[in-house]
């Protein structure tokens, strides 16, 4: 069997979404399946021109890694990124085509959302997976209300299958057809079959295994954290914006603070990320919290890590928080 993962973004690109991406070719080359990643030019310093190569718009051969075929090909995920994405899965030879969607990874463009219904055209089509990493939508026009939902369900609506990665998301799709505002939705999806036809729900895994550095020492890494032997350590690890509340986890450390708590605060990982650019300045909002709290000092960031690192130091962690709002 051959698959092709089709992601926004990548490693060494900087996201959960290409991790989970790596970590699932990995999982299923480790089966004997045949897998390919078609993903941004981004991910690799190079050129645009030299990652796109030929002059039909395909390279001559993905890059072997982990024993995953990368083909990272794709400079922008707006229409003209159909015949490319296309065109390589035909000559690859896809039975499977899995795309892991969420909006920002695609530049929030609506073509991504239409790519089943193209990859659909044509003679011995492959089969299209969808997971969708949240439901987020896409971004259309001023004002597109509920068209911008309706970029999520036609994308469900063309996929073979859909998957879901947590409960909220999962229920709201099984509901789908009772939300529906727009009375076109069904004339432009009336198929003798389900609005979505098979739905899962497949919750996403850690892509961090328990694997610390060889000479990994829980103490001995506190110690170069900077981190005494009668404080506690919290970790936070992922990138900050606006649904994980990062505000709320500084306020609840300004309160231990407040009492005197021998307390400090891992954010463990980068930052930012490579997608989402509302990550920048809700970074900037959670930084000038820690200053105006006066707790600059207790905060300590660790920028971008290996998962080895990421590993050794949510072990020498006390305790994890993740105060996701949603």
């Amino acid at each position: 069997m051959k698959v092709c993962l089709i992601s926004g973004e990548y490693p060494p690109l900087q996201g959960g979404v290409g991790d989970y991406t790596h970590e699932l070719g990995k999982a299923l080359a480790a089966l004997g399946v045949e897998v390919a990643v078609i993903t941004s030019a981004r991910a690799y310093d190079r050129t645009v021109e030299a990652a796109v190569g030929q002059a039909q718009g395909l390279p001559p051969g993905g890059d072997e890694q982990d024993g995953l075929e990368v083909y990272p090909v794709i400079p922008h995920w707006g229409w003209g990124s159909w015949g490319r994405i296309a065109a390589l899965v035909r000559q690859w030879g896809a039975d499977i085509v899995h795309v892991q969607y969420q909006a920002a990874a695609y530049g929030m463009h609506p073509a991504a959302n239409l790519l089943p219904w193209r990859l659909r055209r044509g003679k011995g089509r492959p089969y299209i997976v969808t997971t969708f990493h949240d439901l987020k939508v896409p971004y259309l026009f001023p004002k597109a209300g509920p068209l911008r939902w309706w970029a999520m369900l036609a994308m469900m609506r063309w996929s073979d299958a859909t998957i879901l990665t947590n409960e909220e998301d999962y229920f709201r799709a099984k509901n789908i057809e009772h939300r529906a505002k727009l009375p076109m939705l069904y004339a432009l999806c009336s198929m003798p079959y389900a609005l979505c036809p098979m739905l899962c729900l497949i919750p996403i895994g850690s892509n961090i295994a328990v694997a610390p550095p060889p000479d990994y020492e829980r103490p001995a890494w506190r110690a170069r954290l900077g981190v005494g032997a009668g404080e506690t350590l919290l970790a936070y690890f992922g990138f900050l914006n606006e649904s994980k509340g990062g505000e709320t986890l500084i306020q609840a450390l300004a309160e231990l603070a407040r009492h005197s708590q021998p307390v400090r605060l891992l954010m463990v990982g980068g930052q930012v990320g490579d997608s989402d650019p509302t990550n920048v300045d809700y970074l900037a909002r959670v930084k000038n919290l820690i200053a105006s709290l006066g707790l600059s000092e207790r905060v300590l960031w660790t920028g971008f890590s290996s998962a080895a690192q990421v590993s050794a130091h949510l072990l020498a962690a006390d305790v994890g928080v993740l105060p996701y709002r949603d």
